[in-house]
């Protein structure tokens, strides 16, 4: 029982929240920083960190590896959509999610005060999907907390309970897990 509690905690609960909080750091950042910079230059900064390691890393291994499986040039481009290198799709997901980043101000602009219902409600019907709406869901949660600073400053004054409920909510998704 206790290996196992051990094993969920670890690998099927603590790990597998790396990748929304990747996302969430890189909505805080995103919009943190976006006073002093317009969309299109953020976006061309995005395209020079993400979209052109994407596209070599993946081009790479397509020549290494997949060349063979391309039979068209239909195909070829599929690996490009659906990368050849599937650790690749964070990548992918982070750009695409930079280029609604826009619409995502506009929304933390003029929806502020009902945008955790409205993420949450979200969560609930896309969470089960493709993971390109979790990141969405999660980039949009860092950046309200980045165009809320009032709230981080309530969070760091109560570092105690929001360790506790952390910690809380990890041993529930852990015993979730391990009852099946």
């Amino acid at each position: 029982p206790i290996f196992k509690l051990l094993y969920a905690m670890t690998s099927e609960t603590f790990f597998r929240g790396c990748t929304p909080t990747y996302f969430f750091i890189a909505g805080f950042m995103f919009y943190r920083g976006i006073i002093n910079q317009n969309y299109k230059s953020k976006i061309v900064s995005k395209a020079k960190r993400l979209l052109l390691p994407y596209i070599v890393w993946n081009s790479i291994f397509i020549i290494c590896f997949s060349l063979d499986k391309c039979d068209s040039i239909n195909s070829l481009v599929d690996m490009y959509i659906r990368p050849a290198n599937f650790p690749l799709w964070f990548l992918r997901d982070l750009f695409f999610i930079c280029l609604l980043s826009p619409f995502i101000g506009y929304l933390l602009r003029r929806f502020r005060k009902y945008l955790p219902c409205l993420l949450i409600i979200y969560y609930i019907i896309f969470s089960c999907s493709d993971v390109s709406f979790v990141g969405i869901f999660y980039f949009t949660l860092g950046a309200y907390f980045s165009f809320t600073p009032s709230l981080i400053t309530f969070l760091k004054n109560r570092k105690r309970y929001v360790l506790l409920l952390f910690v809380l909510v990890w041993f529930i998704d852990a015993y979730m897990w391990i009852i099946g």
